[in-house]
């Protein structure tokens, strides 16, 4: 039993995309053992729960409009899925706007909005290094990603934060300036 409130505990604290059924699955469960401890249960993992359904809202938004819906099916060569390249850019407004798009998103991981702590700092490191890799990945022909990326970027909007941002941001990108 303890494992599993346990698992679902964490499991409603993360956007994913069934995080409403997860909860409601939860309040099943935790009422179904014990009706007073699961008002206590539920009350003290409201918070939690509603930053997670505000970070999905968010990520749901930042990511709706950056990957290319194809009408054509992929190609499955010798059994394998054909992999989608990016095509040389036009540079047009469309182009320009999904930059744009891109940019905004990779500005809003790097806000940490799962708000992950410090003792989690390698939790942080690994989903930015994973953000800026399907950035460069998908956006290779722009200059502006390959800016992002750099550990060099001046960063004024985290100057209070400095020192410990250029820090993440140095161990994202392997980067070690005091060697």
């Amino acid at each position: 039993m303890d494992a599993l409130r346990k698992v679902y505990h964490r499991a409603v604290q993360i956007p994913l995309d069934n995080v409403e059924r997860l909860w409601q699955e939860l309040e099943t469960f935790e009422t179904n053992l014990n009706k007073i401890t699961a008002k206590k249960f539920m009350a003290d993992l409201s918070p939690a729960h509603m930053q997670a359904r505000t970070v999905l809202r968010q990520l749901t938004n930042h990511l709706s409009g950056l990957f290319p819906s194809s009408t054509v099916p992929p190609k499955i060569i010798n059994g394998r899925q054909e992999i989608w390249l990016p095509a040389l850019p036009k540079f047009d407004q469309s182009e320009r706007t999904l930059v744009g798009k891109w940019k905004a998103y990779l500005k809003w991981e790097e806000s940490n909005p799962l708000e992950i702590d410090d003792k989690d700092k390698a939790t942080l490191i690994t989903r930015l290094q994973g953000v800026y890799r399907k950035a460069v990945i998908r956006m290779r022909y722009y200059s502006e990603i390959w800016y992002d990326l750099s550990p060099h970027k001046p960063c004024s909007e985290h100057k209070s934060q400095l020192p410990a941002f250029v820090s993440v941001r140095n161990q994202v990108y392997g980067v070690h300036l005091d060697e």
